[in-house]
């Protein structure tokens, strides 16, 4: 898929409605911009997690953010995984 985008005079670019119903943007959502060899990089931020199949396997594709720490992450896992079995 290729398109041209025009920077307006405030700086904004439209992303061509193809390209946003494929990739399931909506307004407001964020993006990381990056500059690799001269060219503009946009990567859409994702707080939402998605399931991705791998194989046999469903792959939770999510972002943590930045504070949480790893042992609270295994601390709220295991926590969780307590409550289950005593169920």
């Amino acid at each position: 898929m290729t398109a041209t985008a025009i920077l307006d005079e405030q700086g904004r670019l439209i992303i061509p409605e193809e390209f946003r119903e494929h990739l399931h943007l909506a307004p407001g959502d964020a993006f990381e911009i990056n500059e690799d060899q001269g060219k503009v990089v946009l990567f859409p931020v994702s707080h939402k997690s998605s399931l991705k199949r791998v194989g046999d396997l469903l792959i939770v594709d999510a972002e943590l953010d930045p504070e949480y720490k790893d042992r609270d992450l295994i601390t709220d896992m295991r926590e969780e995984r307590i409550r289950d079995l005593l169920r």
